[in-house]
């Protein structure tokens, strides 16, 4: 009789030692910032047909906020430049319908703040990247003028002005980014 009311002892003091550490059902998700910004420093996105904040939080433990927008996550250390109300954010989790996950109009991130994590500043949500083209060299013709063989171009508006200017010319692009 001893040895089982020792095991339901043991039983029960593992179920609350559990109960202590799992999350209460009333703990809420603070909303710390919205914007129409991502400031994405793990350069990866997380989609999940379930997505929550819950969810998204445990992706971004090593991060300052888990940003969320509908079904997808990503992780920065980076407060959005631009902000909006939080009542602006007012989409809900397709795995937590209790919870926000962007804006309805699809155009609006919930930055969640990970527990004992500081951001590193302040940034919009896209910095300057570098962009690196290459064109084909130009047909030989009897113009002795020559057209260069790549480019760098470090913003959006050169490489518009850039493939603007070069539509006289077979053009090959590649990107890279430094997010």
């Amino acid at each position: 009789m001893a040895r089982s009311n020792s095991i339901v002892l043991a039983g029960s003091l593992a179920l609350l030692a559990f109960l202590s550490t799992a999350p209460s059902a009333t703990e809420a998700f603070v909303v710390e910032y919205c914007s129409t910004q991502n400031t994405n420093s793990g350069g990866q996105t997380w989609h999940n047909d379930w997505q929550s904040n819950g969810l998204c939080t445990g992706k971004c433990g090593a991060y300052a906020f888990a940003v969320i927008q509908y079904k997808d996550c990503w992780c920065s250390n980076y407060i959005p430049e631009a902000q909006d109300d939080t009542s602006d954010c007012d989409g809900t989790c397709p795995g937590f319908p209790s919870e926000i996950c962007g804006s309805n109009s699809g155009d609006k991130f919930v930055y969640i703040p990970i527990d004992g994590k500081k951001p590193s500043g302040t940034k919009g949500a896209s910095e300057p990247t570098q962009v690196s083209t290459t064109s084909s060299p130009p047909v030989p013709s009897s113009d002795s003028s020559t057209r260069p063989t790549s480019t760098e171009i470090s913003t959006v508006s050169e490489l518009h002005f850039f493939a603007v200017a070069s539509l006289a010319s077979p053009l090959s692009l590649s990107f890279s980014s430094s997010l």
